[in-house]
């Protein structure tokens, strides 16, 4: 289209809190700021994820087109992630513009609480949006969170 590209934009914590055989889906957040396609992938080369490739169960599922990757911990400590978003022209196209690599923990715990019901946002702000705020800008916003099982 005769512009420069802008590669995608991930924002993630750093290490992502789980509970041992509790299945979480875990939205990647991306943006692309000239709104090319996007897909998430899981890092396959050295130069990507340097030596923490594939570190995690085989039952680990990530939805390229969604960034949505579901995952099931069935061991105590730290998993390694090393994930890639590949911008590409249009959906049907195989050659990206770019690809940034992010990597990320999950820090699984384990708890006697049988409760597998996650809390519920309930807040002024959709879930999963960006929020942009100007320096200097005061928002002022309510966070709400349900806990949804009795004595947790």
């Amino acid at each position: 289209d005769g512009r420069f590209n802008q590669a995608p934009i991930i924002t993630m914590l750093p290490v992502i809190r789980l509970k041992r055989n509790l299945t979480s889906n875990i939205r990647i957040n991306v943006a692309d700021n000239d709104l090319d396609p996007y897909r998430c992938l899981w890092s396959t080369t050295w130069i990507e994820c340097g030596g923490i490739c594939m570190q995690v169960p085989n039952t680990t599922v990530l939805n390229p087109s969604t960034c949505m990757l579901r995952f099931t911990p069935v061991k105590l400590g730290y998993y390694a992630i090393a994930l890639t978003v590949a911008d590409y022209e249009s959906t049907s196209s195989v050659t990206s513009f770019s690809r940034v690599p992010i990597q990320f923990l999950f820090k699984v715990w384990d708890s006697n609480d049988s409760c597998v019901v996650p809390p519920l946002y309930l807040g002024d702000v959709p879930p999963d949006e960006c929020i942009y705020i100007e320096p200097g800008e005061v928002r002022v916003m309510r966070i709400l969170i349900r806990v949804r099982c009795p004595n947790a």
